[in-house]
C-alpha cells in the first residue's frame, strides 16, 4: 500500500477510487468498486468491480455481462471470445484477451442470478500487471514492464 510504481513500468491505466471519508486518521477508497468499462463479445457495460488475488476467473455478475455467451452446461464463457477492459472514457482498451480454458490466464465466468452489476477481476489482472494501490491518492495504478 502506497508504494510507488517500479521502475522499468509504464502506466496501461490509473484508475482514480471513489472516497469513503477517512478512518484512523487516513483516507479511506473504495477499492472494491473499481469502475471500469468491459466488452464480452458483443456485451458492453461500465460497472464496478474489484481486483481480487484470491479468485482465479474473472467473475461477471449482474446484466448486461452476465448473458455473455457459455459453454453448454456450464458458466464459462465460450473459449475464443473477445474480452476487453478500459478506463470510462477511454478511446481503447488498456487489457484485451480472448477466453480460454487456463484458470488463473483467461477462465471468464458468468455468474447467473439476481444481482448488480459487478465484476471481479481474479488473479489473471496481477499476472497481467503490477497492480499499484497508492493510498495517499486513492488510485489504482495498472502497470506493464517497458
Amino acid at each position: 500500500l502506497g508504494a510507488r510504481m517500479p521502475s522499468g513500468r509504464r502506466a496501461a491505466a490509473t484508475v482514480q477510487l471513489l472516497n469513503e471519508g477517512a478512518a484512523g486518521g487516513h483516507l479511506a477508497w473504495a477499492d472494491s468498486r473499481v469502475r471500469l468499462c468491459d466488452t464480452v463479445g458483443a456485451i458492453s457495460a461500465c460497472v464496478p468491480g474489484l481486483f481480487d488475488s484470491g479468485t482465479f476467473t474473472v467473475q461477471l455478475w449482474g446484466s448486461p455481462l452476465n448473458t455473455a455467451p457459455s459453454i453448454p452446461g456450464t458458466n464459462r464463457v465460450v473459449t475464443g471470445t473477445s474480452v476487453a477492459v478500459s478506463v470510462p472514457g477511454a478511446t481503447r482498451p488498456f487489457w484485451s484477451y480472448r477466453a480460454g480454458v487456463t484458470k488463473s490466464k483467461d477462465v471468464l465466468t458468468v455468474e447467473r442470478g439476481r444481482s448488480a452489476p459487478f465484476v471481479n477481476y481474479g488473479v489473471q489482472a496481477f499476472y497481467d500487471f503490477t497492480i499499484t494501490y497508492d493510498e495517499a491518492h486513492g488510485k489504482l495504478i495498472l502497470a506493464t514492464a517497458t
